[in-house]
């Protein structure tokens, strides 16, 4: 009997681009990972039972996340095993220019909510 479930997002756009198995460089497929694991197991040191705001999950859970898998040959991947081998075959220039690419992407992202927290606040000063 399940008690809960937990389910992981982490990577949900990393996986819907193409990546390829670096063995046979078949396109790899997205495949959907299930485990259920007892609060009080011995492996449930594996898993986090912390939900948001300091609430946790007891008793059989019911934990899935994502990896890539290759459909050609099954070698399997986390997404995290996949970033490093990609990060490997960049060449160097690409691979800055791409860490430049991800910096401007925060400081954009900053400067909009500073934006619109400034814009917020001359809202409620002209109130």
């Amino acid at each position: 009997m399940i008690h809960g479930k937990k389910k992981t997002f982490k990577g949900t756009f990393y996986f819907k681009k193409p990546h390829f198995c670096p063995k046979c460089q078949t396109q790899m497929e997205t495949i959907t990972l299930k485990e259920t694991v007892n609060s009080k197991s011995p492996t449930n040191k594996q898993h986090s039972f912390r939900l948001n705001y300091g609430t946790h999950l007891e008793g059989n859970v019911e934990f899935s996340w994502k990896e890539l898998k290759c459909p050609n040959c099954d070698y399997q991947l986390t997404m995290e095993e996949m970033q490093m081998i990609e990060s490997k075959d960049l060449p160097r220039k690409q691979s800055q220019k791409q860490e430049r690419k991800e910096k401007l992407k925060v400081t954009v992202f900053t400067l909009g909510l500073i934006t619109f927290a400034l814009i917020l606040v001359m809202i409620l000063i002209n109130k």
